[in-house]
């Protein structure tokens, strides 16, 4: 079972079967490999699991609704209350439901991680035009073209470096997935911004929060979290609230 050969969507059949259980041995070693080492096929399969999950979701609520329209037939037939032995639909209800809650949960703690919080969250930056100097003008140039490393080198050669040039290059090591790197030149800049000029101040806390998360160190991601939640004019507002407090409780308890 090679991937190369197989359509995205010839996939969904056989994940789909392993999903159900349905496959076993070679087949089953296989896929459980393609979901390893293809973050495509990964999503893919997570996408799948979400939808029935959906679905499974649906029938539970069709269910509760039985459960409430009986309890109500028998409310009018009887016309009293005290009659009507509504503790036995509570926990009629409650016996359906908790399978459900068990299951979202699992699903929610085995799938989240912080590659996948970072990855959903990442933008990457794009550099809007302006005019400079030669030397900025070359750098913005290789950052478009994310031509990286001679990014990197065109910015480690500089003698002086600007609060721009630690901005690009720790976008840069996040792009390369060097983490640590990315969150010096962040807080470097970070440093500069105590003064009273600030150079991309927004975009630091936004970058900075993720490459923390992505780094494990969820307690200062949350902080910039809260510092840009509490500030609805701030450029990354909208997106920080698409954060999962959730997710980032399941990336504590695992780290």
């Amino acid at each position: 079972m090679q991937k190369d050969n197989m359509d995205d969507n010839d996939m969904i059949p056989l994940l789909t079967r392993y999903m159900d259980g349905e496959l076993a041995g070679e087949e089953a070693k296989k896929i459980e490999e393609l979901l390893r080492e293809d973050s495509a096929i990964q999503s893919r399969y997570e996408n799948l699991l979400l939808a029935k999950n959906t679905i499974a979701t649906i029938g539970l609520r069709q269910k509760v609704a039985g459960l409430q329209q009986e309890y109500l037939n028998e409310l009018a037939a009887t016309k009293k209350v005290a009659k009507v032995p509504f503790i036995k639909y509570v926990t009629r209800i409650a016996a359906i439901l908790l399978p459900a809650f068990l299951l979202y949960g699992s699903y929610e703690f085995f799938s989240t991680n912080k590659d996948k919080v970072f990855r959903d969250h990442f933008i990457a930056y794009y550099i809007p035009a302006t005019r400079g100097d030669h030397e900025n003008a070359l750098i913005d140039s290789l950052y478009r073209k994310q031509d990286f490393k001679a990014t990197e080198e065109a910015i480690s050669t500089k003698a002086l470096k600007t609060p721009k040039d630690y901005f690009l290059l720790a976008q840069v090591y996040l792009q390369n997935n060097e983490i640590k790197k990315a969150i010096e030149n962040f807080k470097e800049l970070e440093k500069i911004n105590m003064g009273e000029e600030k150079y991309f101040a927004e975009e630091t806390d936004y970058y900075l929060m993720l490459a923390y998360i992505k780094d494990g160190n969820i307690d200062a991601a949350e902080k910039l979290l809260t510092k840009m939640r509490g500030n609805t004019r701030h450029m990354f507002y909208l997106n920080v609230k698409d954060i999962s407090n959730i997710a980032l409780t399941i990336l504590k308890w695992k780290s």
